[in-house]
């Protein structure tokens, strides 16, 4: 089996469309002066936003709000993952129970310190919304900008990755030879 065909099996390409879409919203999203949410309410954002701002923090680099995973987080759960809404309703829910035992009189997420939250994170970092929670900032992060996601490229600047419509070889080459090779 040649990469293209292990991706195409591999990857469902079904939700290409999807996540595409998800990333035109988080970028349209992202540019608006009022910002227009279709899942979270303005709180439930803002919590997110806190929390995925210390899974990926801002530096000397830009961090998952300057990237607006949030706006992505949000498409996402009304495209193709609308099958983690319940889980981010009771995640969210239970990070809040968390954050109460933690910090007694706190408000929220937004208005704990950066240590805090940290400190939160680390006490739920073995459930399964915090997995889920974690998966979502990565790909919000590291998508591609010209769909939303990484907005203006934070994740390609951490990375220190400079995009290019066109490769030059050896990409690719592997499947020439792999194909030669099966004739």
């Amino acid at each position: 089996m040649n990469r293209r065909d292990w991706l195409a099996t591999s990857i469902g390409l079904a939700t290409w469309p999807q996540i595409l879409e998800a990333q035109q919203h988080a970028k349209e999203a992202a540019k608006a002066s009022t910002a227009h949410f279709a899942y979270f309410d303005a709180a439930s954002a803002a919590e997110v936003e806190a929390l995925t701002s210390e899974i990926i923090p801002t530096d000397e680099t830009p961090g998952a709000k300057e990237a607006g995973v949030v706006y992505f987080i949000d498409r996402a759960l009304t495209t193709f993952d609308k099958e983690s809404q319940p889980a981010y309703k009771t995640g969210l829910a239970e990070i809040a129970a968390k954050r109460t035992i933690l910090f007694p009189g706190s408000t929220s997420c937004v208005a704990l310190t950066p240590a805090q939250r940290v400190e939160l994170l680390k006490a739920v970092e073995n459930t399964r919304f915090f997995q889920l929670l974690r998966g979502h900032t990565m790909f919000g992060f590291l998508a591609d900008p010209s769909y939303g996601g990484n907005r203006d490229g934070a994740g390609y600047k951490t990375m220190q990755y400079q995009p290019a419509h066109t490769y030059s070889s050896p990409f690719g080459f592997y499947d020439i030879a792999g194909n030669e090779g099966a004739k």
